[in-house]
């Protein structure tokens, strides 16, 4: 009986298909099948071991398998193969299928779990929550991980934290996934939402934690486990978190040109010690919120009155227009630092005598020039 090669396809014999036996078009990584046995037993020409064979990562869906008739090696020209296959060519058969439409027998069907459409667009916001809804999908289930790359299936720190996300609710409109309570910190920009099935639909059992070090004994604990793309995500915010600017203390402290992906002029951008934590600056005007203004490029901020804080290096924290942006929790963003030029500490205590030269030495601060210069005055 002569083996053959299989391939799902939407319809047999069409124009688009995809190999269950690798490249159809490489005989190296080709499957043949014994002339001297009616099983489904398969040998390999070359040596391709079957763990480094490519990854099916096609869309979930609901696919025919075709099928193509091999012929006798003794029946192919010899400038049909590349390689000598491996045991005796006299029992060997070789898949001349290289073209999908040589695939026109549907012998069954296969259904392939995972999402269903590729081109699946969500935005989330930058410091907020992120709940990402109506993830269409073929058999999806609350056990699936979900994580927000650069590139699904290659390693790289994940955005967000805490571990591979598992979808929080499956129904016909699709399946919702979240973070829970851990808002997405990352920088602005489009990311790719990469998914991971456990194979096991429609149980609740939990996910592997994505611990960053990974395991090859459980599915979907490293980056590269996450090959299938769901959907594009937009994470609205600044980009990258390392835009510092300099102000002087004692003028008026303006933040120009801040770079990010649908940045607003109605964003708020607060200096304060630590993003995310009450640290506000002491003596900074408006509680060092700066407020909209013109910039040269991207977003521009500047603050109203002078700033009189101490000298010294502190970070910029974003929140986006719209959303709550009351408390420091909410400032959770930091996007760079911005660096003050000017005496501190604040309190630098000297003692002259009236009638008597007085020289004041040893002023401390950040960025102090000998060009600077002190003057006394009541207030």
């Amino acid at each position: 009986m002569h083996s053959g090669g299989l391939m799902i396809m939407d319809t047999c014999g069409t124009s688009w298909g995809v190999p269950l036996t690798a490249n159809p078009s490489s005989l190296q990584w080709q499957y043949i099948g014994s002339a001297n046995t009616s099983s489904a037993e398969w040998q390999r020409i070359g040596n391709l071991p079957y763990a480094e064979l490519p990854a099916l990562t096609v869309r979930g869906g609901h696919y025919q398998l075709c099928w193509c008739a091999s012929q006798p090696i003794e029946q192919v020209p010899s400038t049909a193969w590349n390689s000598t296959p491996q045991g005796d060519p006299s029992n060997a058969l070789i898949l001349e299928c290289t073209s999908p439409t040589s695939f026109r027998t549907t012998v069954g069907t296969l259904d392939v779990i995972g999402p269903a459409r590729l081109h699946q667009k969500r935005t989330c916001i930058s410091g907020q929550m992120c709940q990402l809804d109506g993830i269409e999908g073929h058999f999806l289930g609350a056990t699936d991980g979900y994580l927000i790359l650069d590139t699904c299936g290659i390693s790289s720190v994940p955005v967000g934290t805490g571990p591979a996300i598992a979808a929080l609710q499956i129904s016909a409109s699709g399946a919702r996934v979240g973070w829970g309570s851990v808002a997405l910190t990352a920088p602005g920009g489009q990311y790719r939402l990469c998914w991971c099935g456990t194979g096991m639909p429609n149980t609740t059992a939990s996910i592997t934690s994505f611990d960053g070090a990974g395991s090859s004994s459980q599915p979907c604990n490293t980056p590269e486990d996450f090959r299938m793309d769901a959907s594009e995500v937009v994470l609205i915010g600044a980009a990258p978190h390392a835009q510092h600017r300099t102000c002087v203390a004692g003028r008026i402290c303006a933040v120009e040109g801040l770079q990010g992906t649908f940045l607003s002029e109605h964003d708020n951008l607060v200096v304060m010690d630590t993003c995310g934590v009450e640290s506000r600056v002491p003596r900074w005007s408006a509680g060092g919120r700066l407020f909209a203004g013109p910039g040269a490029a991207g977003t521009g901020l500047s603050d109203g009155p002078a700033v009189t804080a101490a000298g010294g290096q502190y970070r910029l924290c974003w929140c986006a227009a719209g959303q709550m942006c009351s408390t420091a929790e909410h400032l959770r963003v930091d996007v760079g630092s911005v660096t003050l030029l000017g005496p501190a500490p604040l309190a630098q205590h000297r003692t002259c005598v009236s009638g008597q030269t007085c020289q004041v030495d040893g002023i401390r601060g950040t960025g102090l020039s000998d060009a600077d210069r002190v003057l006394l005055l009541d207030t």
